[in-house]
């Protein structure tokens, strides 16, 4: 009957095992998260930077075809977007403007999303966006 008794306690974890796991599972989640969170922000602006930066280039190639200035993305859309409206991942809508013959995009967040995004994003054409540079608190 001993012996049956002490091979189930070697059998199982003792409760102070189990907690010493669990507080180390809670540490590596608490320091892993937060990093995840920051890396999928700045996939995500940088996907709207990038998205910017092609209704620069399909502004500048219909002003090409046409001989006209275009600040309108939905004439953008019918004929050199794939899809049908470009929109931010931070949310709200992209603008198109052209000042002194230089194309601009800019963006701001919405109101859900304005705690996750810095307020104002801008991409101006002929500009290249350096490693390193902070939209918010995200380095691209």
């Amino acid at each position: 009957m001993n012996k049956a008794a002490n091979s189930r306690r070697d059998a199982g974890f003792t409760l102070i095992e189990l907690v010493v796991v669990l507080a180390i599972l809670a540490i590596l989640a608490a320091t892993v998260i937060p990093r995840y969170s920051n890396v999928q922000m700045g996939s995500r602006i940088k996907a709207d930077v990038t998205t910017a930066t092609a209704i620069i280039d399909a502004a500048r190639v219909q002003e090409l075809n046409t001989g006209k200035s275009v600040t309108d993305i939905e004439a953008l859309n019918k004929r050199y977007f794939l899809i049908a409206d470009p929109v931010p991942q931070s949310g709200g809508t992209f603008d198109l403007t052209k000042t002194g013959g230089v194309y601009r995009v800019i963006w701001t967040a919405t109101e859900e999303k304005a705690g996750e995004y810095a307020d104002t994003y801008v991409v101006t054409e002929g500009e290249s966006i350096p490693a390193g540079k902070l939209y918010g608190d995200v380095a691209l």
